[in-house]
């Protein structure tokens, strides 16, 4: 999985000066392949919406295996009022999008931002994830 995601948001990054890193900690486990592509779909989501909004210049990605996989997203970007009810009318209908997709595969999302304070998005992924096909 970490191999996966690591050259969908590279790629996605490439040419933009924008610095990525990744860790992996823990023992992965194999996950459904629906939920696999799932997890992949959400990332390439949050590093779209990170290149278009928030000019940010590194983006990093940890993957977090126990009882469950953890997934965090950041970029160090200006960040954004996560409470506001107006987001998607400023155009943000991507974080909608990866709501509905973590919720799909039975995951838990919590999205954190601030103005000038990046973004932190953080999938909880259960082993018996599976998607919807």
């Amino acid at each position: 999985l970490a191999g996966r995601i690591s050259v969908v948001v590279a790629d996605l990054l490439k040419g933009r000066g924008i610095t990525f890193e990744q860790k992996v900690t823990g023992s992965p486990f194999p996950l459904d392949g629906t939920a696999v592509l799932t997890i992949e779909r959400i990332l390439a989501a949050a590093t779209a919406n990170t290149c278009k909004h928030s000019n940010a210049t590194k983006v990093t990605v940890n993957f977090t295996y126990a009882d469950d996989l953890l997934v965090r997203y950041e970029d160090n970007g200006q960040g954004f009022d996560a409470t506001s009810p107006s987001l998607a009318a400023q155009g943000h209908m991507g974080l909608r999008g990866i709501r509905e997709r973590a919720l799909g595969i039975g995951a838990t999302l919590s999205i954190e931002s601030k103005p000038m304070h990046g973004v932190q998005i953080d999938l909880r992924v259960p082993r018996s994830a599976k998607g919807k096909t």
